[in-house]
């Protein structure tokens, strides 16, 4: 326990601005290259039937290979926690 409190208080502090701008996304695109992952979330808006959607860019985030790699366990990590709590996420078929 001693050992687990060390780690935390060696962690650096996150800062965050009085003003947090949050997005919502239902839609991301995946660019990579060499050296990095690039991701651009996008909000699909609801649009009358027989109109074409407006998709909105909301942000883009760029990471390294090894960085969007640890995000990505750590993202599935967190999906299995919900799902354990609130049951199954059905999701429809996903086009690359």
């Amino acid at each position: 326990m001693a050992q687990e409190e060390g780690k935390k208080s060696s962690e650096p502090e996150v800062y965050y601005p009085e003003q947090i701008n949050a997005y919502y996304s239902n839609r991301a695109q995946f660019f990579v290259s060499n050296s990095d992952i690039m991701i651009d979330f996008i909000m699909v808006e609801p649009t009358p039937q027989g109109k074409k959607p407006k998709l909105v860019f909301q942000s883009r985030i760029i990471m390294s290979p090894q960085h969007a790699k640890q995000f990505s366990k750590v993202l599935s990590e967190n999906i299995k926690t919900f799902e354990e709590k609130f049951g199954p996420i059905s999701t429809p078929s996903i086009k690359k």
